[in-house]
């Protein structure tokens, strides 16, 4: 039987036997096809498949009912366009969001490097756009710095960072916040007196009028060093 949603005006009540005998299959193996389709990541082809789908589905019913003589007016017949644009939405939402998140961890690797690298080179004008106003971090012997005890502890001209290297970053999305750990590695010389660190670190990322900033961050000594 025809589904009533699928028809809007028609003076055809009901399908002949042959098409009622079909009809099932027709919404059937459409719905199986489309469940099909939508297992894969490919927004723009779902969108493709879906209309094709629906055309030739379309195509089918028309001739099916112009054969048994019982179309009345085939001119007033619309099919409900509104399924397969609301099924490619879907499909498109569901697709974008991972690809969105897969920018985002990007765009944080990145800017955990440019983090990194400005605070090699002393550069403070770079490191306060990265940290936020309430930003906060303790350090390896305990130490807790805001944002400005920070700034000013990575000015100290007395200490010459000769290799800063992050590695094993791992970055974990949740929305506009986003959860950094890996490992830091340092070593230089400050006031004469060499030194070097094998860190394990944990920087929290949020993301707020479109900008990402560095909250919190904490870095521990391994306890087997």
């Amino acid at each position: 039987m025809i589904r009533p949603w699928r028809l809007r005006r028609c003076r055809l009540r009901m399908a002949p036997p042959h098409l009622k005998s079909s009809g099932t299959a027709y919404p059937k193996d459409r719905d199986s096809t489309v469940s099909k389709l939508l297992q894969t990541a490919d927004s723009q082809l779902l969108c493709s498949k879906f209309r094709t789908i629906e055309t030739n589905y379309e195509s089918e019913l028309h001739k099916e009912l112009a054969a048994h003589g019982r179309l009345c007016d085939i001119s007033t017949m619309h099919t409900n366009k509104r399924w397969p644009l609301l099924l490619c939405l879907l499909a498109a939402s569901a697709v974008s969001l991972p690809a969105q998140e897969k920018s985002d961890a990007a765009t944080i690797r990145a800017m955990e490097m440019k983090w990194t690298e400005s605070y090699k080179q002393h550069s403070i004008d770079i490191l306060s756009t990265l940290l936020a106003e309430d930003f906060v971090i303790t350090i390896e012997d305990g130490s807790i710095f805001s944002k400005a005890g920070y700034i000013t502890h990575s000015a100290d001209s007395s200490t010459h960072v000769q290799v800063a290297e992050l590695s094993d970053l791992k970055v974990r999305m949740h929305g506009d916040t986003a959860i950094v750990t890996g490992a830091y590695h340092e070593k230089g010389e400050t006031n004469g007196k060499r030194y070097e660190y094998h860190d394990r670190l944990t920087d929290v990322w949020m993301k707020a009028g479109g900008k990402w900033q560095v909250v919190a961050s904490h870095y521990s000594v391994p306890s087997k060093q």
